[in-house]
């Protein structure tokens, strides 16, 4: 299994790292006992648009981000953290399947650590409650699916990322006057944000969804030199 084997380099000093024998990677997760998170609302389910609201794209336009391209072949979101990642840390030398092996360590740490209740995680993703198991198997899924190319990321899997890589990953969506933030704390909960009250920070990993099927990393304009600034 050659895809399993992909490794690459990308430590933090002093930094705990914990490891699932499915991947043979490392993952970044603090492990310490948690607390329940609040229940989370997702971005399909905001409220209707008022007056007073911006939507994603006065929102980037006001913050000059814009949007970067990626491939389109079903890894775009694996491909849009990566060269967040690239912008953010000069260490990281991954590729998107590196990023996809370690989405997957995480999951299946989270899943396996018995000081995590089990009703924690279950509020980072969608399922059907009244399902026998229905839990565990949407997590094994959410894991296969990290593990299959070209398989598309779905907002279930954003809070992984985020915990897996130590970030603030903030998910736009076209046309929408909220965005999900998630960030890397496990006992955090990913309410959506109002446009309007919601404010960029550098250090953020941005990422715009056109609401199908793409996502793009998002990148901070920066203004041009002129050829008399350039002398």
């Amino acid at each position: 299994m050659k895809f399993l084997a992909r490794t690459f380099s990308r430590t933090k000093p002093n930094q705990q790292q914990t490891s699932a024998p499915s991947t043979g990677l490392q993952s970044r997760r603090n492990g310490s006992p948690m607390q329940e998170a609040s229940e989370i609302t997702w971005l399909g389910a905001t409220t209707p648009d008022v007056a007073t609201s911006i939507n994603t794209e006065q929102f980037l336009e006001k913050n000059k981000l814009s949007r970067m391209k990626v491939p389109s072949d079903g890894n775009c979101a694996y491909h849009a953290l990566v060269v967040l990642l690239q912008q953010q840390e000069e260490t990281f030398t991954g590729d998107y399947q590196d990023v996809r092996l370690l989405v997957a360590n995480e999951i299946y740490a989270l899943h396996q650590d018995e000081a995590i209740p089990g009703e924690t995680i279950a509020k980072w993703i969608t399922f059907d409650f009244n399902a026998p198991r229905a839990y565990s198997r949407r997590m094994f899924e959410l894991f296969g699916m990290c593990l299959k190319d070209q398989e598309w990321a779905s907002t279930d899997h954003f809070k992984f990322m985020s915990i897996a890589f130590d970030c603030t990953i903030v998910l736009f969506t076209a046309g929408h006057t909220r965005v999900q933030v998630f960030d890397s704390d496990i006992t955090s909960s990913t309410q959506p944000v109002d446009l309007s009250e919601f404010v960029w920070q550098e250090g953020y990993y941005g990422m715009y969804f056109n609401g199908v099927n793409h996502f793009e990393p998002l990148q901070k304009w920066l203004p041009r030199r002129s050829k008399r600034q350039c002398r």
